[in-house]
């Protein structure tokens, strides 16, 4: 989301600010987990990196069963990011066209 703003500013407080934030998130999400689930969770964060994707992990099942209303609702979930892109390139669209007003400039 920050790169969609063509600014260094905002990607760059966006960095900081989930590299300070997420940590606190995988090890709430981890205790979580292992209340739940236990020794099958231990042996998932073993096998799996909490940050970094180890693409070797991965292995694709033969079938996929889902939920259509759990699947919509998650779709929709994902897709605010493209909604805000979109918010994103109609204001500089308008800021270039001289009908909305700039009244800062980030970079």
């Amino acid at each position: 989301m920050g790169c969609a703003t063509e600014t260094l500013l905002v990607p760059l407080v966006v960095i900081i600010a989930f590299s300070l934030y997420y940590p606190a998130v995988i090890r709430s999400e981890e205790s979580r987990m292992l209340q739940i689930h236990g020794d099958e969770a231990r042996r998932y964060m073993k096998s799996t990196p909490a940050f970094i994707p180890r693409f070797s992990n991965f292995k694709e099942p033969e079938q996929y069963l889902a939920n259509p209303r759990i699947f919509r609702k998650n779709l929709f979930d994902a897709l605010w990011f493209i909604w805000i892109v979109g918010l994103l390139e109609l204001v500089e669209g308008l800021h270039e066209a001289g009908i909305l007003p700039t009244f800062c400039t980030l970079y």
